[in-house]
Parts: structure tokens; C-alpha cells; sequence
């Protein structure tokens, strides 16, 4: 049977890219349009990573039901 492997410095650097959109006192561009203020926190991600406009045009939460920085399901 095959040994599951890990990307470890992979799975580092995904974490340090996102660690400054858990920071809910951080101003971030929206990973969407990189042009608004983030201002929306996803759960249970708590990734605050997009503005409502964005949000809104979209459709995150409705028709895409996944965080667009992590991929993790908005509950």
C-alpha cells in the first residue's frame, strides 16, 4: 500500500499567504477585485478576504458556497 505524502512547505506557505486575512484589524484588498477593503469575515474559515460588492456580484455564500481565499464551505 502507498505512503501518503505531505507538502509541508507548501502547506507553510499557504498559511503565511493567508494568515494576514484572519487578522480582523488588518486592512486587506479584497482577493476578488484587489481594489476595495476587505470587510467581510467567512466562517468558520474567519477569513476576512472580500468586500460586499464583490461579494454581492458573485454570488459567494448563494451560488459559490466556499471561501474564495481558502475553498473552505461558508456554513
Amino acid at each position: 500500500m502507498g505512503e501518503e505524502r505531505h507538502d509541508y512547505a507548501g502547506m507553510a506557505r499557504t498559511y503565511r499567504a493567508q494568515r494576514p486575512y484572519r487578522d480582523l484589524d488588518a486592512e486587506m484588498p479584497c482577493v476578488l477585485c484587489k481594489t476595495e477593503p476587505s470587510t467581510l469575515v467567512i466562517f468558520p474559515c474567519e477569513h476576512k478576504c472580500m468586500c460586499l460588492r464583490c461579494m454581492t456580484k458573485h454570488g459567494i455564500g448563494d451560488d459559490w458556497p466556499f471561501c474564495p481565499l481558502c475553498m473552505a464551505e461558508i456554513k
